[in-house]
């Protein structure tokens, strides 16, 4: 079953189509010859019914004004619609037009019954129509006897209409009007007069109270309340008499009135219990609010502290959870060497990379590097050998400098296998090392391609010496992972004595060819010592 507020939603929007199609063409189904269009029926009003008080003036207001936005008097009237009003009483089968008189009479979109009898209870219709279309809805009065009214106590005054809400602030001033007075005074052949009384409720018993002291007053046909006192609240009757064609008519209307206390008016407390010098013993309670915002501070503290420490060890922290939690590479693939190195020859680069990054990367930190020049066999052809080497390295350690990858170099060559090598997804990572302050526009085409996804290190000069600096850590974060134990240091050592042997071999081989056979070569058990 829909609301009240969905039907009147329902209702506004069928008048407004009405309105617009029915204005402009005759109704659906009537044939143009007709001159009676076919009229609406929007049945009855879902609003509540109207009461009136047998011998009091009353009126009804025709439904379909209660939007204006769809039906608006002035308009309908100059549109050429006519308000028409019928009725169907108690025990009635048909409707009968209503013609006005000297107690029914119409005023707008208003019927008024000056007064009303108990023989005016029943349906009442109000139908707009012009040529073209026509509307009507229904509405139901219902005229009360006195002893038919809903009172509170027998001594109040029989209303029909629900009492008005008012509220005045305590110690201050208002003004009551006595409603539907505006509308009395239209239909009156003179000025109305109000008579104000107020019915206390004190032990089921009435006491009416003259408006002649200093708090309340009347005013013309105003009550005027000068100062609100608690005293006043209550329900408040005013019966409005005027006159019509000689007929002297009345209606009255209630306003309950209730005393609230505005926040500028301070109350004072009246302390009932405990009484004056009662004495209590108390405890003392920890306070809920005190531990939390302690809580809540010192987890702030350490949010912060733990983001400072973040911020400035975040290398240090890195380094020490890999070497935890890191996965030595050794184990999951079949590479030869950690490092790979790549540098331009014949340079100051040269001497760094020898003497420096390769003594502190192999004998420091344990990983094991391969430079062409030191690990290369003779007899090999340079291209598959690097081509080999940097397949056979987990990093590729690239040093730049101003004449590195110079069109058609063995640099050139190392760099774009180590770049397709990473391309393809394989476990290799290309490394820059930036020695000296290189021009963006320095560097080869490759190497300013793969730059957004290379990571770059860069040498500070002495300041990168220490191992604990931080060109070391920040080297060690993208080289593998490397946690040496007691067994690994064996076999690493023993892995680069045979290496050792292997390289003076091949060195002996060559020199036996050319008749240069060192004394080192003719001992190689006292380089293995030296290397040791």
């Amino acid at each position: 079953m829909s609301s009240p507020r969905l039907r009147r939603a329902s209702f506004v929007s069928s008048l407004l189509f009405l309105f617009l199609v029915g204005g402009a063409s005759p109704a659906v189904g009537q044939s143009s010859e007709q001159t009676e269009p076919m009229c609406y029926d929007w049945g009855e009003s879902s609003e509540a019914g109207v009461s009136v008080l047998e011998g009091e003036s009353g009126w009804l207001s025709c439904p379909l004004f209660s939007h204006p936005s769809v039906y608006n008097y002035t308009s309908t009237q100059s549109a050429g619609h006519t308000l028409f009003w019928y009725r169907l009483l108690h025990g009635q089968d048909l409707e009968e037009p209503i013609t006005s008189s000297s107690r029914l009479s119409k005023d707008r979109e208003r019927l008024w019954l000056q007064p009303a009898t108990s023989d005016d209870t029943g349906q009442y219709i109000c139908m707009l129509r012009n040529k073209s279309s026509c509307s009507k809805i229904a509405m139901r009065l219902t005229v009360l006897r006195r002893d038919e009214a809903v009172r509170g106590v027998d001594c109040e005054p029989p209303v029909a209409v629900a009492a008005a809400q008012e509220t005045i602030a305590l110690q201050g001033g208002e003004t009551l009007d006595c409603p539907d007075l505006q509308d009395a005074a239209k239909m009156a052949d003179g000025e109305p007069t109000v008579t104000w009384y107020h019915v206390r409720r004190h032990l089921s018993m009435c006491e009416q109270y003259p408006f002649w002291n200093n708090e309340r007053q009347q005013k013309g046909a105003s009550l005027r309340v000068f100062v609100m006192l608690d005293s006043y609240q209550g329900l408040y009757f005013c019966t409005v008499h005027y006159q019509r064609r000689g007929k002297t008519l009345n209606f009255t209307r209630s306003i309950n009135v209730t005393a609230v206390y505005p926040p500028h008016v301070y109350k004072h407390p009246s302390i009932l219990q405990p009484t004056q010098d009662q004495v209590f013993s108390v405890k003392p309670v920890s306070l809920p609010s005190v531990e939390l915002g302690c809580g809540l501070g010192v987890t702030l503290v350490l949010m912060l502290l733990l983001f400072v420490v973040y911020h400035v060890f975040w290398l240090e922290l890195l380094l020490l959870y890999r070497s935890w939690f890191g996965t030595d590479e050794r184990h999951t693939d079949d590479k030869e060497y950690d490092v790979y190195i790549s540098y331009a020859r014949n340079s100051e680069e040269e001497q760094f990379v020898l003497s420096t990054l390769r003594g502190v990367l192999e004998n420091e930190l344990g990983y094991s590097v391969c430079i062409y020049d030191r690990d290369s066999l003779p007899g090999g052809t340079i291209t598959d050998e690097t081509l080999s080497f940097v397949a056979r390295s987990r990093r590729l350690l690239v040093v730049v400098s101003p004449g590195y990858a110079s069109q058609g170099s063995q640099t050139l060559l190392e760099l774009k296998a180590g770049i397709d090598g990473m391309a393809l997804g394989g476990h290799l990572r290309v490394i820059l090392v930036q020695y000296k302050p290189v021009q963006r526009q320095g560097w080869v085409r490759e190497l300013r391609r793969a730059r957004v996804a290379l990571a770059l290190v860069r040498w500070q000069g002495d300041k990168s010496r220490e191992l604990t600096s931080r060109f070391w850590k920040r080297l060690r974060v993208e080289l593998p992972v490397r946690r040496v134990s007691r067994g690994d240091e064996e076999e690493e050592e023993g892995s680069s004595k045979e290496a050792i042997l292997m390289r003076l071999h091949s060195q002996n081989s060559t020199n036996s060819q050319t008749g240069l056979i060192s004394n080192t070569v003719k001992d190689p058990q006292k380089v293995l010592n030296c290397a040791a």
